[in-house]
Parts: structure tokens; sequence; C-alpha cells
């Protein structure tokens, strides 16, 4: 498979609307040995991310998503963008999902593919993060009440004594029974079905 990444350069250098964050965003394959890079655009935007061969970039001004199909030889098929609420502070692309993060702590579902939005997740709680798992459910990691899981039938927030009023910044599931999650005091929860364990991040 070709390793492919995304290589960003600038920095910020004023408070203007023209060179605050201006960076250019270059493809790189790194098994190309003659380390060719070829320039994909340049602008200004506050969150990236690479996935699939899809670059999705937040606009910090206009208040779009914009993104760029990109081929395994480095070349700009198609462009799309995304109109989002003048609210929204970032997002993340998962397999099949465009979570997009709004001020007022929920998250907008979009289908990855199509853009299309599909729902909202908000409750009382702010949301810090969404990831899918295999089984295409939603862990919903917030910054007050632990861990939401939405599954395609439910919403069962995890009861978990050490997740209550705890902000829990990231999650990894490596088995349906099994995750880590990252939480707000630099410490690690595990749970598995043999029990719940919280280590510190060494």
């Amino acid at each position: 498979d070709n390793k492919v990444i995304l290589k960003v350069t600038g920095s910020s250098l004023s408070k203007s609307r023209d060179s605050i964050c201006k960076k250019n965003y270059y493809w790189i394959n790194q098994n190309n040995k003659s380390g060719i890079e070829k320039k994909i655009l340049e602008g200004c935007f506050s969150n990236t991310q690479f996935e699939n061969n899809q670059l999705f970039l937040l606009d910090y001004y206009s208040n779009f998503i914009l993104r760029i199909r990109i081929t395994a030889d480095g070349d700009v098929t198609k462009k799309d963008t995304l109109a989002i609420k003048n609210n929204a502070t970032r997002f993340f692309v998962s397999r099949n999902y465009l979570f997009v993060y709004n001020k007022n702590g929920s998250a907008d579902v979009h289908d990855c593919n199509t853009l299309r939005y599909l729902f909202t997740i908000q409750g009382n709680y702010t949301i810090n993060a969404i990831y899918e798992d295999r089984l295409c459910n939603f862990w919903v990691s917030t910054r007050n009440h632990g861990l939401i899981l939405f599954t395609k039938t439910a919403i069962e927030p995890l009861h978990l004594p050490e997740l209550q009023e705890r902000a829990v910044y990231s999650f990894l599931s490596p088995s349906p029974n099994e995750y880590y999650a990252g939480l707000n005091d630099n410490t690690i929860l595990h749970h598995s079905s043999t029990g719940t364990t919280i280590k510190p991040l060494i």
C-alpha cells in the first residue's frame, strides 16, 4: 500500500485576515524515492484532516468545510464545500461520518462521502469528541458526563463510578467488550470484562 502523508508549512504572522494562518499543503508519497511533493493548495484553515485520500479543511473565516479528493498520484480530482453553522469550532472524520462540533456542545453528523446532513447529537452535556467503532456505533466522550454510547437502537450512558463528572478527551476500543479512555487529569481508564482500572499517563 502507498503510504501517503500531508505536509503543512507556514505559520501565524499577524492578526490580519490575509496572514493570520496562511499555510501551504503538500501531498507526499513516502514510497516515492524521488521525494516529489505536490502542492495541493494554500489558505487559512483552523482544522484539517486527511482520511481515505480526502483532505478536509475547516475555513477559519467563511464557515465552511472544504473537501479535496486526491488520487494516489497526488492529483486533485474534485473539490466540494459544506456550509456549516457559524458556531462550529472543529470537526472529525471517521470511516463513514463527518462530525462537526459546535460551541453549544452539540455535534452535527454528516455522511462522509456525500456530505449530506444526517442528524445532530446533543443533550445536557458538552461533547469533546466522537469515535465510530467497527459496528458503526458512536462513542461520545463528554466534558462532564463521561462516555455515552449511541447504537442503532438506543442511547446508553456508561454509568461507571470512575467516569462520573469526569472529562473524557480520547477513546479507543480494541474489542466490543474493552475500551480505553483518556481523562482530564492525565490518567487512562481501562475497562474490560474483568473490571475497570485507572492508571496515570506515563
